[in-house]
């Protein structure tokens, strides 16, 4: 009996160390590089910035610093604020003003107007700042000068506390919002995470750090040791999950609706009393002109239905461009891949610069419709 619990325990502190070992190897020694190259059995995907949509492929993808979220006082996180940060993050592609807000070009309109959004409203994917949607808008008419104020990841939420932080009043407000308060919120509920309707991205990070700000933090030593494996070991738990609550959603979702529309509310009773005409754009996404019979797909759709059979949308201006492309050829960058400029999208929700001047098309004869006089003056 003795030597089989003596062989029994020699056996598991060997695999222990074996384990050890290769998660060293994985960690600090390159195994999960050797790991990727060895497992691409798949086609490649087309990254956007190893095509000549640039101009030329490029080894790094231009907007990565835009993807860094940065703590921010009033919005949670935000963009680079901080001088250095902001001088650091901008670049040919974009280049970011003083309040951490993307550059646009202007045309130096009397009537100031502000865009509100995530990174579809910010320009995520466009060649330069000059080929936003906010600069797109600002070329083809001359009544407003919009300014940029979207933020990558943004939920509407955020994009009511930055309206009452603007740096000025302005004449005309552009919501170009939707995909990210549906998709947050489906992946809180997916995971499991039991946080209010409109809580913003990123919340469940520092929510896992701590529920006590001003406690001593403890130190998480597998995070610390392992940052990679802990990592994909906690991602794998999440997609094991999400798995299984996805079809359970609807109710959460429904209280998304409900929080998107009391922010975007909020936003619009503002804006009217200062005297501003007020835009509600739900964003084009590629899911819908698929044709998906997927659960996720159906809840997309019934967040934007009620989005636009709210009372909201019976007293403001609403619109829904979700499927604004339907029937367009080529969509995806990958149909068209020596000639990308030519497609609209660069994936499910970001646009080409082609992708922008389209939406800026039609959103102008919007604006033109919901002016003063009705008409915006076009160049």
């Amino acid at each position: 009996m003795r030597k089989l619990i003596f062989y029994i325990v020699s056996a598991v502190l060997w695999f222990a160390c074996f384990a050890l070992v290769i998660v060293v190897w994985l960690e600090y020694l390159g195994g999960y590089d050797v790991a990727k190259r060895l497992l691409r059995n798949k086609p490649p995907v087309l990254l956007i910035h190893h095509s000549s949509y640039f101009g030329k492929p490029l080894a790094i993808n231009p907007y990565r610093q835009a993807s860094i979220q940065y703590l921010h006082p009033f919005y949670m996180f935000s963009l680079p604020w901080k001088p250095r940060a902001i001088e650091h993050a901008s670049s040919a592609v974009f280049t970011l003003n003083d309040l951490g807000f993307r550059q646009s070009h202007m045309n130096g309109a009397q009537q100031k107007a502000v865009i509100l959004g995530g990174s579809a409203a910010f320009g995520a994917h466009a060649t330069t700042d000059n080929f936003t949607l906010a600069s797109a808008l600002n070329k083809l008419q001359d009544s407003y000068e919009f300014h940029n104020f979207g933020v990558p990841s943004w939920n509407s939420h955020q994009e009511m506390v930055v309206f009452t932080k603007l740096p000025f009043d302005p004449d005309y407000v552009v919501a170009f919002t939707g995909s990210n308060d549906f998709t947050i919120a489906l992946r809180h509920c997916s995971q499991g995470k039991d946080f209010p309707a409109g809580t913003p991205d990123s919340f469940a990070y520092l929510a896992d750090m701590t529920d006590d700000i001003r406690a001593t933090k403890n130190l998480d030593l597998s995070s610390y040791l392992f940052p990679q494996t802990t990592k994909k070991l906690r991602r794998l738990a999440v997609k094991a999950k999400s798995e299984r609550l996805l079809s359970d959603c609807t109710s959460r979702i429904q209280e998304a609706v409900r929080a998107f529309l009391s922010n975007q509310s909020v936003v619009r009773d503002l804006a009217v009393a200062r005297g501003a005409r007020f835009l509600l754009v739900l964003q084009p996404h590629l899911h819908f002109l698929q044709n998906r019979q997927t659960q996720e797909h159906k809840l997309r759709m019934m967040f934007y239905e009620t989005v636009m059979q709210s009372p909201l949308c019976r007293k403001a201006t609403c619109v829904d461009f979700s499927r604004i492309f339907a029937g367009v050829s080529p969509l995806e960058i990958g149909e068209v891949p020596e000639q990308p400029n030519k497609a609209i999208f660069t994936d499910r929700v970001h646009l080409t610069d082609n992708g922008f001047s389209r939406v800026a098309d039609l959103l102008v004869k919007e604006i033109e419709k919901n002016s003063p006089d009705g008409d915006a003056s076009t160049d």
